[in-house]
């Protein structure tokens, strides 16, 4: 694959992106996040009513998670944790248990 794709990034979605569950919906780029809130790449702003899993509690670009994020990251991005033991796994695991039923 050379060169620079002149296909704008709806048109990529509609040619390589399964969207077979969600045909219909009215495409939206987004450029960036902060909070509960959203902005196209034409700069119309949004309230995210879809956030997934990621940014349900903190919203977007949340300091102290960006802050906590980059510090992991630039330790270690991912260990399979039923291979390695890692320290910050076994801490919250700790913590978990002693603060839900059954443990």
């Amino acid at each position: 694959m050379s060169g620079t794709s002149v296909l704008s990034t709806a048109d990529k979605y509609a040619r390589y992106v399964n969207l077979s569950s969600i045909a219909g919906l009215e495409p939206i780029t987004i450029a960036r996040g902060r909070g509960a809130e959203l902005w196209d790449t034409e700069g119309r702003r949004f309230v995210d009513c879809f956030a997934g899993i990621a940014v349900v509690n903190t919203g977007h670009g949340h300091p102290r998670l960006v802050e906590a994020a980059t510090a992991q990251l630039q330790q270690l991005l991912h260990a399979g944790t039923y291979i390695y033991q890692l320290d910050v796994v076994a801490d919250l695991a700790e913590k978990l248990a002693a603060i839900t039923p059954g443990a």
